[in-house]
């Protein structure tokens, strides 16, 4: 690892900051009834990745001995978690399904994808800022219970406009759907469990705190290692309009549910969401 190129090194770091979020995604699709397969037991294996990323960063980037054996561990250890947690949700949730859409769009145009895990790691920088703006901004008072739950006609219909002009013959958009039916209708079925959520918000909430990373620690992190911090310097360069499109849209791909579902059922504002947590990227 330590004679890999630098670039490969970086994506590894990269992608397993995934979890400064996914943990949060994790949980919160438990705490709304629609992932039963939630456990602690990831976070008990891997340790705190901030901590150990933020004293090894340096040495990771030098190509240690000492630095590149704990990243070695840590990316086995990640597998190890998926593993037995019989589920990648460990290491993979809104970030990830951001950069599944990019990789899609790059697969349609047709261009070379970037490298992974570098990817995931700036699409987690969105996704920390989306969560400290939900956890800073929600006011589960203002909620309208009744207008969280569209139709499967709404949604189907929004997923097929969606993907119309990359795929204009459907295939995209109905392998997406297949998939986020399945999601909807949990969705759907667990309705006490949300309306149950917004009562116990505080508890949430702090929950939800102590299992996101702030993005700061994340930007140190990438920093200290001489990754790309944003999307403009990866290789191949994916266009603006396409990472907006992939923020906004991730959450329609995939039947597990993440905090970018919550956009969508809440009815947040996107374009103002977008340029909350793209404003510093």
């Amino acid at each position: 690892m330590r004679d890999a190129p630098p670039a490969m090194m970086v994506a590894g770091v990269g992608d397993l900051l995934a979890a400064f979020a996914s943990y949060a995604d994790w949980w919160l699709a438990y705490r709304l009834g629609l992932d039963p397969t939630y456990t602690e037991f990831a976070q008990t294996l891997m340790g705190p990745l901030d901590e150990i990323f933020l004293e090894h960063a340096e040495g990771i980037r030098t190509g240690t001995l000492e630095s590149m054996s704990v990243l070695a561990k840590l990316i086995a250890l990640g597998g190890l978690a998926m593993s037995l947690s019989h589920a990648t949700a460990p290491l993979s949730g809104y970030e990830h399904v951001i950069s599944h859409v990019l990789d899609l769009i790059a697969e349609q145009t047709p261009r070379p994808l970037t490298q992974h895990g570098t990817q995931v790691a700036l699409a987690t920088l969105l996704t920390t800022n989306a969560y400290q703006i939900f956890l800073e901004e929600f006011e589960p008072t203002e909620v309208n219970l009744a207008n969280c739950y569209p139709t499967e006609a709404e949604m189907k219909a929004r997923i097929e406009a969606a993907f119309i002009s990359m795929d204009p013959q459907g295939q995209v958009a109905a392998e997406c759907w297949a998939d986020y039916k399945i999601k909807l209708e949990a969705w759907h079925a667990h309705r006490v469990d949300f309306a149950e959520a917004l009562q116990d918000w505080p508890a949430i909430q702090a929950q939800l705190r102590s299992l996101v990373k702030p993005p700061e620690v994340a930007v140190k992190i990438l920093k200290a290692i001489s990754s790309p911090l944003r999307f403009s310097e990866l290789t191949p360069t994916p266009a603006v309009e396409d990472v907006r499109f992939a923020f906004r849209n991730a959450p329609l791909i995939r039947r597990r549910l993440t905090v970018g579902d919550l956009f969508v059922f809440l009815n947040w504002d996107q374009e103002t969401l977008w340029t909350q947590v793209n404003k510093n990227l």
